[in-house]
């Protein structure tokens, strides 16, 4: 496995991650219409929107053989949240490759990025649901900070916990 910068060239790997993971990890918290809407093509070109345009977001990809198998998407805050001045905004595998070291290498590859890019700790939220992400951020050690309430789509309101890293350096 290698874990590197995505390219545009990605867009199609990044939709394919997504939208198994979404229906895979989400089945049990959303409803399946809410889920059908995400199609491929819609979400491969959001994909290269997103590595087209010019920005400081750092999008990482994990790959085997070119294949994209997850995906990792954090940014610095341009002002502290809660104490806390980057943010997770997305980790995703795919399911075949859950418990095979994927995702910690995806965090910590973040947590590096952001920490050449000056930031000191590290924020996310997961949905207070998603219990099998809550225990992986909760074995890398994030500190639980509270919850708050998120909206998807118009008429889906869930609970998100939020947890952190006072030291990014922690997660390297």
């Amino acid at each position: 496995m290698k874990i590197r910068a995505a390219k545009i060239e990605d867009n199609a790997g990044l939709a394919t991650v997504q939208i198994e993971s979404y229906c895979t990890t989400y089945a049990h918290i959303f409803p399946k219409e809410y889920l059908d809407h995400f199609t491929h093509e819609e979400q491969s070109q959001d994909w290269r929107d997103l590595i087209s345009a010019n920005q400081t977001d750092v999008l990482l990809v994990a790959v085997i053989e070119d294949e994209v198998i997850g995906y990792a998407l954090g940014r610095a805050l341009p002002k502290e949240v809660e104490g806390f001045d980057s943010e997770l905004m997305s980790l995703h595998v795919r399911h075949s490759c859950h418990r095979q070291n994927v995702g910690r290498g995806l965090v910590r590859e973040i947590a590096k990025e952001l920490k050449r890019q000056g930031c000191a700790s590290l924020i996310l939220w997961v949905l207070e649901e998603n219990s099998l992400a809550r225990g992986f951020y909760e074995h890398l050690g994030g500190v639980q900070l509270g919850k708050k309430e998120a909206e998807f789509g118009e008429h889906i309101k869930l609970f998100e916990v939020g947890y952190g890293w006072k030291a990014i350096a922690d997660l390297i």
